[in-house]
């Protein structure tokens, strides 16, 4: 059971199923808003007794966010190059994400607009029947 997990999460190869690859970001979805959460109530704790000022409060409302965003990463960009290789391409098509924030500003929409539209388009795409040039196909 742990090297599925460590598989799935962590490893670079192999490919994944529609469903799969849907699962996995439904999980991120919980894993992410049940860490944040956790994260968040650990930040507010002021064990002094005063008024946040605006720098603290500014900073426990962050480091939350950028505590999941760093942990929860690779297991993400992990599950997406599994799920392009499904569909015979690459990992390092995952690189276009990297261009989505200009997109997103030339074209006048919310970057996360686009970032769910690849994602859905990850999930609603069939992959390649068969074994392919990144390992035999899903079940």
């Amino acid at each position: 059971m742990t090297s599925i997990f460590v598989w799935y999460f962590l490893s670079l190869s192999g490919r994944i199923s529609r469903r799969e690859f849907s699962l996995g970001i439904f999980g991120f979805l919980a894993v992410c808003g049940l860490l944040t959460k956790l994260l968040t109530e650990l930040s507010f704790l002021n064990s002094t007794g005063r008024i946040w000022n605006r720098d603290e409060l500014a900073w426990a409302l962050s480091l939350p966010f950028v505590i999941a965003f760093l942990i929860l990463t690779w297991p993400l960009i992990a599950i997406a190059v599994k799920r392009l290789h499904d569909m015979n391409m690459s990992g390092w098509w995952l690189l276009l994400a990297l261009t989505i924030p200009f997109i997103a500003g030339r074209i006048g929409v919310n970057s996360s607009t686009l970032v769910l539209m690849g994602y859905g388009i990850l999930m609603s795409v069939r992959g390649t029947s068969g074994s392919n040039k990144f390992g035999v196909g899903p079940p």
